[in-house]
């Protein structure tokens, strides 16, 4: 498939400073590049969302564990961020 792409001049520089600095061999090689990349980032991202997803169903789903103590919770971190960072 053959596709007819603009852009702004930044990008235009960009992709011909690749080619030009031997990154890659083509205009086409940096674009699969940058394809193959940004569909590696859009399947990651639907992961984290997949997740994160089913960690609130799960939370939900576990019931109302009554009052949150906020106080304790900050303790908990603190405690916990002191025995990493230190």
């Amino acid at each position: 498939m053959t596709m007819k792409v603009s852009l702004p001049e930044e990008f235009s520089r960009f992709v011909e400073a690749q080619v030009a600095d031997g990154h890659y061999a083509s205009h086409d090689d940096v674009f699969r590049d940058a394809m193959r990349l940004m569909q590696q980032h859009v399947r990651a991202e639907a992961k984290q969302v997949a997740f994160l997803q089913q960690a609130y169903r799960t939370g939900i789903e576990s019931g109302d564990h009554g009052p949150l103590d906020v106080e304790a919770l900050i303790a908990e971190a603190n405690a916990t961020y002191s025995k990493t960072a230190g």
